[in-house]
C-alpha cells in the first residue's frame, strides 16, 4: 500500500529500476493486488517554475459614535478584491471538450475568475450600564457599571492562495507546461530503463521525456470553475461580563461563525453513474458489533463511476467554492486575584470552559488542490459532517503566585523570598476520526475509491469525524526569580516543566478500517451478492498476512503540536 508523488522518492522495497524483470517482483499483472507492490507511482515533469503576481486592494470606513455615556456603537465597511494573473498557457482543445461535457460545473484553462463584490460591513456595540430598569436594585453597584454587554458582527473575505493559482497556471494538460502521469503495476508500456524486454509494470517507470498513450491518457488538469468565489465567514460575538466585588468577575460569551464559498476540488471529467454498486460489511470474528455505527452484515449501496468523457486525460479538477462551515462556541470565564485569605493576597487565577459545535462539508485544508476531494463527484451531500478541528470541550486555566519569606534567619530569606510560581493546565475532547476504506476501483489517472471516483474514502454510511480520540490535557509549570544585580543589571533564574506529568496525548491512529474484498472470501458472499468490505482488525490482517499493517485504532503518534511528552528547562538570563 504505498503511493509515490516524486520521481526519485520511493516508499518501500522496490527492485532496481534498471533490472530486467518486468514485473518487479509482482507475480503476475492479474494476479490480486500484493501489499509488497507499489499501488500507483506519479511524475510530474515539464515547466517546475513560473512566476505570476496577484494584486489585492482594500479598502476600510469606519465611524464610532456616542450615544451617551454607557453606550457605544462603532460602524465600518471594508472592501477587498483580489485580481489574479492571467492564464498563462490555455489549452483550447480542453476548454472545448470540458465544455462539451455540460456538467453542472463548467471551468476552462483560458479564463480565471473575477469577485469584485466583497463588502464586508462590521458593526460592534459596548453598553456598560450602571442600572438597569426591571432588575434587582441588589444587582446596583455602589459605584461603576453594573455588567458590560459587548456585541459584534462582521463578514470577512479571505484570499486565493499562491499555490492554488500555480495549479491552475501550469496543470493545463499541454506538453509545453507540467504533466502529470500516474501509473499501477497493472500499466504495460514501453520503459526507459528497460532494454532487454521494452516493456514493464509491476513497478515505478521514470520517464525522461513524454510517456507513451498508455501513461499519457492519465495526465491531470486544474481549472477554476466559473462560479468560483472567495470564502466569506459572517461572525458574531455577544459577551457579557459582571464584576464580582473588587476581586473577581464572570464573563459569558457566545461566537458564531458561519462560512460560505470555502474552497474544495472535484473530478468534472466522470461521466454520470450507470448504476449502482453494493457493499456488505464483514468481520472475520463479530467484531464489527462492537464499534460505533457498524454492525455486521449490514449492506449499502453508492453509485458507480467507471467512466472518462474525455478519454485523453485523466483527472480534470475543477477548483470550486461550494462548501460550508458552521460554528458556534460558548465559553464560561472565572477571574479571580487579591483575595483575602491568608498567604493568598497576591494570587492570580483565571479559568475558562468553552463548549463548542463545528459542521461542514470537507473544505480544502492545504493550498495545493486535491485531485478530487468530495465522496461523490457530482454531489457534496456525503461530505457533511463534523469538522476536522471540532473539538466540542475545552478547559484552560492558569494560576500565578509571589512567593515570600519575610521571616527566619536573613540568610533563609534571601534564598527563599521572590521567587514567583505559576502554571497553565489545558485539557480538550480528543480529535476526531473515521472510518476509512482502502482499495475500490479506479478511473484513468485516478485514485482507488469504493464508488471509482477517486474522492473521499470515509465509510459513508457513518460519515466523517464521527469517532474520537481519548481526551488530552497537560499541565505545565515554571519557577521564576528575579535578583537585581545593580543600576539596571537583573538576573532572572528559571525552571520549567512542560508537561509536568507526563500526560499521553494520543494525536493519531490507524484509520485504515475496511479493505475492499473479493466474492467469497469471508462470510457467506456470493459472487453475485454485494462485494465485502473486511474491517481491518487484528484477526483480519493476521489472515491477510499483511505484515506491515497494523489494525484499526492502533495509536500512531501522541507527539505532534503542544502536547510532547514531559521536557524539564533550566535557565538563567542576565539583563542589562
Amino acid at each position: 500500500m504505498f503511493e509515490l508523488r516524486n520521481t526519485n522518492l520511493v516508499e518501500g522495497q522496490f527492485p532496481d529500476p534498471l533490472s530486467p524483470i518486468p514485473n518487479g517482483a509482482c507475480p503476475s499483472i492479474v494476479a490480486t493486488v500484493h501489499y509488497f507492490c507499489f499501488r500507483s507511482f506519479t511524475q510530474s515533469f515539464g515547466a517546475t517554475d513560473t512566476q505570476f503576481v496577484t494584486h489585492n486592494v482594500s479598502g476600510f470606513v469606519e465611524d464610532a459614535i456616542r450615544v451617551r455615556s454607557d453606550l457605544s456603537v462603532t460602524l465600518g465597511l471594508r472592501y477587498d478584491y483580489t485580481l489574479l494573473p492571467k492564464p498563462q498557457t490555455a489549452n483550447p482543445l480542453l476548454d472545448e471538450d470540458i465544455e462539451a461535457i455540460g456538467g453542472a460545473i463548467h471551468g476552462a484553462t483560458g479564463t480565471f475568475p473575477e469577485d469584485r463584490n466583497n463588502f464586508g460591513p462590521r458593526l460592534a456595540v459596548v453598553w456598560s450600564p450602571s442600572a438597569v430598569w426591571g432588575l434587582p436594585k441588589r444587582w446596583k453597584p455602589k459605584t461603576g457599571q453594573m455588567f458590560t454587554l459587548r456585541l459584534g458582527y462582521g463578514v470577512f473575505y479571505s484570499h486565493i492562495p499562491g499555490a492554488t493559482v500555480r495549479a491552475a497556471l501550469v496543470d493545463t494538460a499541454l506538453s509545453s507546461t507540467t504533466t502529470h502521469v500516474r501509473i499501477r503495476p497493472t500499466t504495460i508500456t514501453d520503459c526507459p530503463q528497460i532494454t532487454a524486454v521494452q516493456q514493464g509494470f509491476g513497478y515505478p517507470c521514470a520517464y525522461t521525456s513524454a510517456p507513451p498513450a498508455a501513461v499519457a491518457t492519465t495526465t491531470s488538469a486544474t481549472v477554476f470553475a466559473s462560479g468560483y468565489r472567495v470564502p466569506m465567514v459572517q461572525r458574531g460575538e455577544l459577551a457579557v461580563e459582571r464584576g464580582l466585588g473588587h476581586h473577581a468577575s464572570v464573563r459569558l460569551n457566545y461566537v458564531m461563525a458561519m462560512a460560505i464559498q470555502l474552497p474544495g476540488a472535484t473530478d468534472i471529467n466522470i461521466s454520470p453513474s450507470p448504476g449502482m454498486v453494493s457493499y456488505e460489511l464483514q468481520s472475520v470474528d463479530g467484531a464489527l458489533n462492537r464499534y460505533k455505527g457498524l454492525q455486521e452484515g449490514e449492506t449499502f449501496e453508492v453509485p458507480l463511476y467507471d467512466q472518462r468523457p474525455i478519454a485523453n486525460v485523466g483527472p480534470v479538477t475543477a477548483l470550486v467554492s461550494n462548501a460550508n462551515a458552521t460554528y458556534h462556541a460558548v465559553t464560561a470565564e472565572v477571574q479571580a486575584h487579591g483575595l483575602r485569605w491568608v498567604g493568598l493576597r497576591e494570587l492570580e487565577l483565571r479559568g475558562s470552559y468553552t463548549y463548542s459545535r463545528s459542521i461542514d462539508y470537507a473544505p480544502q485544508a492545504s493550498a495545493t488542490p486535491l485531485l478530487d476531494g468530495q465522496f461523490d463527484p457530482f454531489r457534496n451531500g456525503y461530505d457533511k459532517g463534523l469538522s476536522n478541528q471540532q473539538f466540542p470541550q475545552r478547559f484552560a486555566g492558569v494560576m500565578a503566585l509571589p512567593l515570600h519569606e519575610r521571616k527566619g534567619p536573613k540568610a533563609v530569606r534571601l534564598v527563599l523570598d521572590g521567587w514567583r510560581v505559576s502554571a497553565i493546565g489545558t485539557a480538550s475532547s480528543g480529535a476526531p476520526y473515521s472510518y476509512k476504506i482502502f482499495g475500490g476501483t479506479y478511473l484513468k489517472g485516478g485514485r482507488e475509491s469504493i464508488n471509482g471516483s477517486g474522492g473521499a474514502t470515509y465509510l459513508p454510511t457513518v460519515g466523517r469525524n464521527t469517532l474520537r480520540l481519548a481526551p488530552r490535557g497537560k499541565v505545565d509549570l515554571r519557577l521564576g526569580r528575579e535578583v537585581k544585580l545593580g543600576h539596571g543589571m537583573n538576573l532572572n533564574g528559571f525552571a520549567e516543566a512542560f508537561n509536568l506529568f507526563n500526560a499521553e496525548n494520543i494525536s493519531s491512529v490507524e484509520t485504515r478500517a475496511f479493505q475492499v474484498g473479493t466474492a467469497n472470501t469471508i462470510g457467506n458472499s456470493t459472487a453475485t451478492g454485494p462485494t465485502p468490505l473486511v474491517f481491518q482488525n487484528a484477526a483480519a490482517i493476521a489472515i491477510e498476512g499483511l505484515t506491515t499493517e497494523v489494525p484499526f485504532g492502533t495509536p500512531s503518534s501522541s507527539t505532534t503540536g503542544t502536547s510532547r511528552e514531559r521536557q524539564l528547562e533550566l535557565g538563567v538570563r542576565l539583563q542589562f
